[in-house]
């Protein structure tokens, strides 16, 4: 058996922002939600512009369009806020989390909590340039950052551990 592996990192407001920008950018769900705001509003805007010409709503008319429309565009910006506000909540925030990976399971730690899992807890891993997503269920995801490894062949030992021991492991760009 190979020597554990150990990743250690602070749960800051930006690493909370990464993953979850993250897991909304390679979730289906997310995916869907984001082109379909995007599509919402290239149409208001589009038919503001249409009635502009055509029926001539006026200028207050036309902004009031693309006011509208940029509610929808501007989507993004009430998920990063939403995001913070449940950083704001997590009473781990500002803490090190420390990662103990081995053959047998995971251990986490923090000042707070501790927890220990087995590799069949976890149904998914999806590994991004940024690190990685550990997923025990379609919505709950574990952040462990590429920072957080010593260096690259722990990040590499990690990939290979996690592509043995989990049903679904995905690489991304």
């Amino acid at each position: 058996m190979s020597s554990p592996i150990t990743a250690s990192f602070r749960w800051s407001k930006n690493e909370f922002l990464r993953a979850q920008r993250l897991a909304v950018r390679h979730s289906r769900e997310g995916r869907l939600l984001y082109r379909f705001m995007m599509a919402i509003g290239v149409l208001i805007l589009l038919s503001g512009v249409v009635s502009f010409y055509q029926h001539g709503i006026g200028w207050p008319g036309f902004l009031f369009t693309v006011l509208f429309s940029a509610l929808f565009f501007s989507m993004p910006l009430f998920a990063r806020r939403t995001a913070l506000k449940l950083y704001a909540q997590k009473p781990d925030r500002d803490m090190e989390v420390t990662w103990d990976i081995s053959e047998d399971g995971i251990r986490s730690k923090t000042p707070l909590a501790a927890s220990e899992n087995t590799w069949a807890f976890f149904q998914k891993v999806l590994r991004a340039r940024e690190g990685f997503l550990l997923y025990p269920n379609g919505r709950i995801f574990h952040w462990l950052p590429t920072h957080a490894f010593r260096d690259a062949g722990d990040v590499e030992r990690f990939a290979e551990l996690a592509k043995s021991k989990v049903r679904e492991y995905a690489e991304v760009v």
